[in-house]
């Protein structure tokens, strides 16, 4: 079995190699699997990209960096499927993914025939005409005929931009320039079943029970070989007989091309069949077929790109009200603690935001306050922390300890479908005791909180016992620290929104100039939070936000 593995170059010129588990986390943080590497590097986020295993395929994901992660010079969007050879670009690293045991298959002798693997009866064509084609295909009158009807077809489907139009006039058009034709398909592959799905479909002549539908089984040899195919009789061919698409509709004559999209991979099929020995389609036909598929994948590609602009919409308004949704999950007032000051502030870098905050009163007097950043940014993000929200109070409220919450809650995360674009959230949780005031810190993967004491000294605290992200590890338990806060301590637990804000030079603001407005032992928390808000405005000096900014800071009142 192959090991799959990325390899890298070091500053040092060193070669770096690392074997890849079904869960890897990248970033400048220790706590990732791989972060050597990237010591130093302030364009590299603390938790940056994640490759997992998802049945047989490793996947890179980004989990929301700032600067983004390439995959072959590209930007990867959600995630991203990795093949071997592909290179993988966080900062101004660039790392190999191989699997060390493949060998590359030797790529087959050019003269060697590809219909060998097709059922008899199946003839295949490249989906381009080869030059001189169209003019041999228009020697005889029926042709010409041909020729004309597909001009006038392709003009129609280009004067409207709606999808199911367009589609109406393709599959008319064809009809014209293929009387015997009985049945038009387009179908469109869906990726989570690898089954095409009927988008259109037009019949002519007696109608027969049931819902007509492609066959699967030449989609597939079609989409898989990305050629136009021509069954000349599906129904006599022994090779078929096995498929259900084919006897159950009793196909006869068919001929298939695929659909491709702007990087020539296979989104969809043209089909056309007929269900009698009446009209027997012949490569001519298939090569008229051929010619007329990409022109119909790029028109159909331009009236998407319309749909999409009306659906933008529809998006924006329900954006607006995720947002407001949103806002609603967050405490709508700050708890009073006998002996404590707190205060909060939020503000997402887009409609809505994966940071989240939290105070959970349990019911033995204590209080939980929480700061969290789920990975990634948008829908996916706000969906995670409406889940944390729903969730972790109840686990709270009903464990032993602050550690045997996040034990739950991580569990939870981790059960959640593979196939979610992220799934894994970072969360720095303080349970506080106003009447011992004593603090348990527990750490999900998150920024270290800051412990500012009364006499003016600043630390950040829990880096040893510092877990993984909820969702990530969840067979790993979490540790917890316990502090006691004398009068005027602080504590601050906040999210990187605040410590990686960049101005137009690029200039990161930096847990160290956060650190010096943080450490104001005779400040209230209003002046804190006010003052490190501003800093942080003034140093980005009007440049675009570009993470969500979450903070709670608790303090012990002097008098307490």
């Amino acid at each position: 079995m192959s090991t799959a593995m990325l390899i890298a170059t070091g500053p040092d010129g060193a070669e770096h190699r690392y074997v890849l588990a079904a869960r890897c986390l990248l970033g400048r943080e220790e706590d990732c699997d791989v972060h050597d590497i990237f010591s130093g590097a302030r364009s590299v986020g603390r938790h940056h990209a994640a490759i997992l295993l998802l049945g047989d395929r490793y996947v890179l994901q980004d989990l929301g960096s700032r600067k983004g992660t390439l995959l072959n010079d590209r930007p990867v969007g959600d995630r991203a499927s990795l093949e071997p050879g592909d290179r993988i670009g966080i900062g101004d690293v660039e790392l190999r993914f191989v699997l060390e045991a493949a060998e590359p298959e030797a790529p087959p002798p050019a003269s060697a025939p590809r219909e060998e693997s097709l059922p008899p009866g199946i003839v295949t064509t490249k989906a381009v005409l080869p030059p001189g084609a169209v003019e041999e295909a228009a020697a005889t009158e029926g042709e010409r005929r041909k020729l004309w009807a597909l001009v006038g077809m392709l003009g129609e489907m280009g004067q409207s931009l709606e999808v199911d139009e367009s589609l109406e006039h393709l599959l008319t058009g064809l009809f014209r320039i293929f009387p015997g034709a009985e049945r038009g398909f387009v179908a469109i592959l869906d990726p989570r079943t690898d089954q095409v799905v009927t988008r259109a479909v037009k019949l002519q002549g007696k109608k027969r029970p049931g819902t007509p539908k492609p066959s699967q089984t030449i989609a597939k040899v079609a989409m898989e070989r990305t050629e136009a195919v021509l069954s000349l009789d599906a129904m006599s061919d022994p090779r078929f007989k096995k498929a259900q698409s084919i006897a159950l509709s009793q196909v006869r004559s068919v001929m298939c091309a695929p659909l491709l999209d702007a990087g020539g991979q296979a989104v969809g099929i043209l089909q056309l069949d007929s269900l009698t020995n009446k009209t027997q389609f012949k490569a001519e036909d298939l090569e008229v077929l051929a010619s007329i598929a990409p022109q119909a994948s790029m028109v159909l590609r331009y009236a998407r790109l319309h749909e999409e602009a009306l659906e933008r919409k529809t998006l924006d308004r329900d954006l607006d009200l995720a947002r407001r949704v949103q806002l609603a999950l967050l405490p709508q007032q700050t708890p009073e603690i006998d002996g404590y000051e707190v205060l909060a502030h939020y503000e997402a870098a887009y409609q809505i935001g994966g940071d989240y905050y939290d105070y959970v009163p349990l019911p033995d007097g204590r209080w939980a306050c929480l700061v969290a950043d789920a990975a990634g940014k948008g829908v996916s993000a706000a969906l995670l922390t409406a889940k944390l929200s729903g969730e972790l109070s109840t686990y709270l409220s009903r464990a032993s300890s602050g550690a045997e919450a996040l034990n739950r809650m991580s569990q939870s995360f981790a059960a959640m479908s593979d196939d979610l674009p992220c799934r894994f959230v970072t969360l720095a949780l303080v349970v506080l005791d106003p009447r011992t005031h004593t603090v348990e810190l527990v750490n999900a993967g998150h920024t270290l909180p800051l412990h500012l004491r009364s006499d003016g000294t600043l630390e950040e605290v829990g880096q040893a016992l510092r877990g993984p992200a909820l969702g990530m590890f969840p067979e790993r338990t979490y540790q917890s620290l316990e502090l006691r806060l004398a009068p005027g301590d602080v504590l601050t637990l906040y999210t990187d929104g605040f410590s990686e804000a960049t101005n137009a030079d690029d200039a990161l603001y930096g847990v160290e100039r956060l650190r010096g407005r943080v450490a104001r032992p005779d400040a209230s928390v209003r002046a804190i939070v006010d003052g490190l808000v501003a800093d942080v405005e003034a140093f980005v000096a009007g440049e675009r936000q570009s993470d969500d900014m979450c903070l709670i800071c608790l303090r012990r009142t002097p008098s307490g």
